[in-house]
């Protein structure tokens, strides 16, 4: 379904994004805002948008990867809410919006919240639309699944890289294994 791709609008605006152009859209069915609203809510509303994908999965991934500690750093050296490095961060290109800079994605600005949300919302906004251009049936609760693998494991996580086969190669888009794929 494509409820996926829509957000509540917040007041960011991803000036060059085209997934920002209709703010009426509606999010996917689950917990409505004030049963389990947080502090980072309108960060995490403000900057969906930029990946057009709902706010509330980003909300999710940041719940699981730091508990909502924006200062968080683990023993690898990921930082923020999201657990990012500054690969990951500069995969975003948030240079082209007029609220960040070209060094916006170095070590010291990973706990900033806005850049860390803001990369977070365009890169999985990116493995979303890798996933629907494969699988544009796929129901939400599997594309949250593979939204978190990629975040955790890199998009070539879903298509494959040189060396092996992704995991919608190896997996149909409803979950079962596809005959001939090597795991």
């Amino acid at each position: 379904t494509s409820e996926i791709f829509n957000n509540t609008p917040g007041s960011f605006s991803c000036a060059n994004s085209p997934k920002c152009a209709n703010p009426n859209r509606q999010g996917f069915r689950g917990p409505t805002h004030e049963q389990n609203f947080t502090d980072y809510d309108t960060v995490f509303q403000k900057y969906a948008g930029c990946g057009g994908i709902d706010w509330r999965i980003l909300k999710a991934v940041a719940f699981k990867e730091s508990r909502f500690d924006e200062a968080s750093v683990n023993c690898c050296g990921f930082r923020g809410l999201f657990q990012m490095n500054a690969a990951y961060c500069g995969q975003a290109n948030l240079a082209r919006f007029n609220n960040f800079s070209a060094g916006s994605c170095n070590k010291e600005n990973l706990t900033n919240i806005d850049v860390n949300v803001a990369a977070a919302a365009i890169n999985l906004g990116k493995y979303a639309s890798t996933v629907k251009r494969k699988c544009p049936n796929i129901d939400t609760q599997r594309l949250v699944a593979l939204l978190y693998l990629a975040h955790n494991s890199g998009p070539g996580s879903l298509n494959g890289t040189n060396r092996s086969r992704g995991v919608l190669s190896r997996v149909g888009c409803n979950g079962d294994i596809v005959a001939g794929a090597a795991a």
